[in-house]
């Protein structure tokens, strides 16, 4: 299973733009708990959309920035991620990742 399926069912919106090659996740989450967070992150080895920038968007607590400082962390040490950036505006309970997988 690819990391996209492991989210889809917990994920408000997801929108694809081929031309550009983005995709855009409104208010993503994967299966709650510890053995979701290891089968998500262990399923973004299994990448259909290489070369692909994905956009995470959503709302956030600080536990919440804290869990995606930790994802964050770990996608950046992946193979087949170029790079990922989690800007968080706390004021506003906001936040953005950005992915690029190779």
């Amino acid at each position: 299973m690819n990391w996209l399926e492991q989210i889809k069912p917990f994920t408000k919106n997801i929108i694809f733009n081929h031309n550009t090659r983005t995709i855009t996740l409104v208010h993503p989450h994967f299966k709650q708990g510890q053995s979701g967070y290891k089968k998500f992150i262990q399923s973004l080895h299994n990448n259909p959309y290489s070369e692909y920038t994905v956009e995470c968007v959503g709302m956030a607590s600080i536990k919440g920035a804290l869990i995606l400082s930790s994802i964050t962390k770990h996608l950046n040490k992946l193979d087949n991620i170029e790079y990922a950036q989690l800007n968080c505006d706390l004021n506003n309970s906001v936040y953005k990742l950005y992915v690029k997988f190779l």
